[in-house]
């Protein structure tokens, strides 16, 4: 019994030794003037997200929220081709989660704009 308490601290001291190394691998990324995440979060005073980075193997987007009613977010996207079409670039502005607005460019084509006029306001 005592023997798998000493190897269960000697596991937890490995794992704690291995997760301050990556601590100190990120710090002198930051030191250098690099930093490599995939996903940023910016909070405000409150702790609220109000600028988010977020990147995946298929797009990277920039998303500004407010806290107030009315259009909640805007997104800079870059999505890589799907279905068929092209690279996906341009903005949207959000409400509630849902796209209310956008513009954009789909490959080569012409530019899109996109309002969605027919949203009822409570």
């Amino acid at each position: 019994m005592i023997h798998d308490t000493q190897q269960d601290l000697q596991a937890t001291r490995l794992s704690i030794d291995d997760r301050l190394a990556a601590c100190e691998a990120a710090i002198n990324e930051l030191r250098g003037g690099t930093l490599t995440v995939r996903r940023l979060s910016i909070c405000d005073d409150h702790g609220i997200e109000r600028a988010a980075i977020d990147v995946s193997k298929d797009s990277a987007v920039l998303k500004l929220s407010t806290i107030e009613p009315g259009p909640t977010c805007v997104e800079l996207f870059a999505h890589e081709p799907c279905d068929g079409e092209g690279p996906h670039i341009g903005v949207a502005i959000t409400r509630d989660g849902d796209v209310v607005g956008e513009f954009g460019f789909v490959g080569d084509n012409e530019p899109r704009v996109w309002l969605d006029v027919t949203r009822n306001e409570a």
